[in-house]
């Protein structure tokens, strides 16, 4: 009669270390690197290319190409600043633009034209610090001042033509544009994705800190207010048809084109308030838009934008934030496929 003797194998410590560092190593290859990994591809860069504007008024972008790039992702950068200072460079100064060109993106990084100095009125009550979405300052080009928010998104949806138009020349795909924007760029950037028509091209949409329903700021009189009345050129109460057009909250509820959403506010932020994110979000998951809401760890977080937010660990660590985006863009957004 068969019998069997049974056998104890015995496992060494070390084996199971080993192991578990083979499974950790495993896992990390599925996520792009943060920005900290520094020459995981170089990357070339080229300065004020002109995209609209005039001859004494051009508005111009950045383009970040990676190295050996093919059929990449194309990242169409917004910065913020109230509608009416700062500019692109807020993007390179905080290491942005560097870190997602360097995990396999070509980065648009664009201006828009401003509405500083437009005659309307001066944002007395809105200082630098409340509307601040950068580490270190950038002034606005004296060039790109006197406009209103109608211009600016003229622009942003220029920027969105010029990358479709020339992301094959910087190895591109323009079939996978994703638009990210802080504060006042993430506004403009939910606007151009949100637009019924908006382009088939934009495949997804960053926005941090976003004036996601301007109409609610007005209502609850809150000082971002004062900024978009000083943009549109008129208070709400003036002219309620002419901020409506640049409501991201109308655009959903007027048929937005479901592009997949990643918003991430923080619930004490008192510039662009927890209450009126809601609303938009509310309605973009009733009109079906993939919608993806991250907020700080600390539920007590004042943080305001991308750099601030990112100070003070809305991930967990320094950098996280933005290895957050780059996990989703994948996921989300390319369908869990690599870069390129």
């Amino acid at each position: 009669m068969p019998f069997t003797v049974p056998i104890r194998i015995r496992t060494s410590p070390l084996l199971l270390v080993a192991v578990v560092l083979l499974l950790v190593a495993l896992l990390a290859s599925l996520v792009p690197a943060p920005a900290s990994a520094a020459g995981i591809r170089k990357v070339a860069v080229t300065r004020n290319i002109t995209f609209t504007g005039t001859t004494t008024s051009p508005v111009q972008l950045d383009v970040w190409k990676p190295a050996g790039a093919r059929g990449a992702p194309v990242l169409v950068l917004l910065h913020g600043g109230g509608w009416a200072r700062s500019g692109r460079q807020e993007w390179d100064n905080n290491g942005w633009t560097g870190t997602f060109a360097r995990a396999g993106y070509v980065i648009v990084n664009a201006d828009y034209r401003l509405a500083c100095n437009n005659g309307f009125t001066t944002v007395a009550s809105l200082t630098d610090t409340d509307i601040s979405t950068r580490a270190l300052p950038v002034k606005a080009d004296p060039a790109l001042c006197n406009h209103t928010m109608a211009d600016a998104l003229d622009d942003a949806n220029a920027a969105v033509g010029w990358a479709a138009t020339n992301a094959r020349r910087y190895g591109g795909d323009p079939h996978r544009i994703v638009l990210m924007g802080g504060s006042a760029g993430a506004h403009l950037a939910l606007l151009v994705a949100s637009e019924p028509n908006s382009p088939r091209s934009i495949r997804g949409v960053v926005a941090f800190s976003p004036p996601a329903d301007i109409e609610w700021l007005n209502t609850y009189k809150r000082k971002l207010s004062e900024a978009v009345a000083a943009a549109i050129g008129c208070d709400f109460t003036t002219c309620p048809d002419q901020w409506r057009p640049y409501n991201p909250f109308r655009q959903v509820l007027a048929g937005a084109s479901p592009v997949p959403t990643y918003i991430m506010r923080s619930r004490l932020d008192s510039v662009t308030p927890f209450g009126q994110v809601r609303t938009f979000a509310t309605a973009a998951l009733r009109a079906g838009v993939p919608l993806t809401l991250h907020e700080p760890k600390n539920k007590m977080s004042t943080c305001h934008g991308p750099w601030s937010c990112e100070r003070q660990g809305v991930a967990g660590t320094t950098r996280s934030l933005r290895l957050d985006v780059i996990t989703w863009i994948r996921v989300r957004v390319l369908g869990g496929v690599g870069t390129y």
